[in-house]
């Protein structure tokens, strides 16, 4: 975003395809010419096609794919005005602290969980530390620690001869929200251990490789919001209950302070067409990896008037219901297309936006 805001500032940019034939790969490639010009506004031209300055300028991360009829959506309110999206945290050994739920409720737990101390070394913080790196102030001050024989808490475990059956709900386990190929809402596959809180699984992130240390989404645990899978073709958006610990592979977004809680059902809705994963994958981000600022610089559906939106409110609730009554729901079902006609522009409401054959190909790399 900021590159392209710097060349617009300072240039004239034309985008056309790479003349000749390449055999040493098969990525997308693209020949990029830029004329410095002290004139404004610059000239955008992508493959032949000139846009307007104006129009890129609206789109969030000022995008050289939008086109004339996606430019209208992005009026300046985002999804972001209503929601805050965040990943969550790798655990660092999913084995480990992650049970499928069985029928009936049943997990099966393999290990017994304790804490111990371990003497802090300079060889460990060495091991841990990115590229092997660590600063020579903290070198000198775990080098103290290990003078006077400190220790850390660390995770122990061992093995059981015969897995102990569980029934959940159980205090110890926590529903894990992991990505899955499903929309509107999925009942749980996973939990995790989650005993005192998150206290074995923290401990272990603490005294693990660096990358593990932080947790990520952590503020969000418990909530109720929206979550879809990170990598995927198009959004997989999900209403996620309260109660959940968040994967990495899940990202998720969750109501803004003082925003009504029906916004959360409206997005969903709007997150559900055809149109808002074609503004995503043809103007925002053209790859299957959908992260937490992707999602908040799509269009908030002001072009929708209060009738629509609390008709749309009422069948996104409906859905939900439904699918927690055990329905799954797919993008082909009647009651999931209708959403189209819910969210499209005014004068087009009998013709929802559909993407352009092979728009994806022709601007690979914008």
């Amino acid at each position: 975003t900021g590159l392209r805001a710097w060349l617009m500032s300072t240039c004239d940019v034309q985008v056309s395809a790479v003349p000749g034939a390449f055999t040493e790969t098969n990525q997308d490639m693209v020949l990029l010419t830029l004329t410095r010009q002290p004139r404004a506004p610059r000239r955008i031209t992508i493959f032949g096609r000139e846009l307007s300055a104006a129009e890129i300028e609206a789109t969030p991360n000022r995008s050289w794919r939008v086109s004339d009829d996606l430019a209208r959506y992005f009026t300046g309110a985002t999804v972001g005005d209503k929601l805050i999206a965040s990943s969550g945290m790798t655990i660092g050994n999913n084995e480990l602290f992650l049970r499928p739920i069985q029928a009936g409720g049943l997990i099966y737990e393999p290990y017994d969980f304790a804490f111990a101390d371990e003497p802090i070394t300079v060889a460990k913080e060495i091991a841990r530390a990115r590229l092997g790196k660590v600063s020579p102030r903290r070198l000198q001050r775990v080098a103290l620690q290990e003078a006077r024989g400190d220790t850390e808490k660390i995770v122990v475990w061992r093995q059981l001869a015969r897995p102990h059956a569980i029934t959940l709900p159980h205090p110890d386990y926590c529903y894990y929200n992991k990505a899955v190929a499903a929309i509107v809402y999925h009942p749980p596959e996973w939990v995790i251990f989650w005993r005192n809180d998150g206290e074995y699984v923290y401990t272990f992130k603490k005294t693990g490789n660096w990358y593990l240390h932080g947790v990520g989404g952590q503020k969000y645990f418990g909530r109720e919001g929206l979550t879809w899978s990170l990598i995927a073709p198009r959004l997989y958006p999900r209403y996620l209950p309260p109660g959940y610990v968040l994967d990495t592979g899940a990202p998720c977004a969750f109501l803004r302070d003082g925003v009504a809680a029906d916004e959360l059902y409206f997005i969903l809705g709007w997150a559900l067409t055809d149109l808002c994963s074609r503004i995503l994958k043809e103007v925002l981000n053209h790859t299957r990896n959908i992260q937490s600022k992707d999602f908040e610089r799509l269009p908030y559906p002001v072009w929708v008037d209060a009738a629509r939106k609390q008709q749309a409110i009422a069948a996104v609730k409906e859905l939900v219901l439904a699918a927690q009554a055990g329905r799954r729901l797919t993008f082909e079902d009647a009651d999931v297309r209708a959403l189209n006609q819910l969210f499209c522009w005014p004068e087009n409401d009998s013709q929802p936006m559909l993407p352009r054959p092979n728009a994806h190909h022709q601007l690979g790399l914008l």
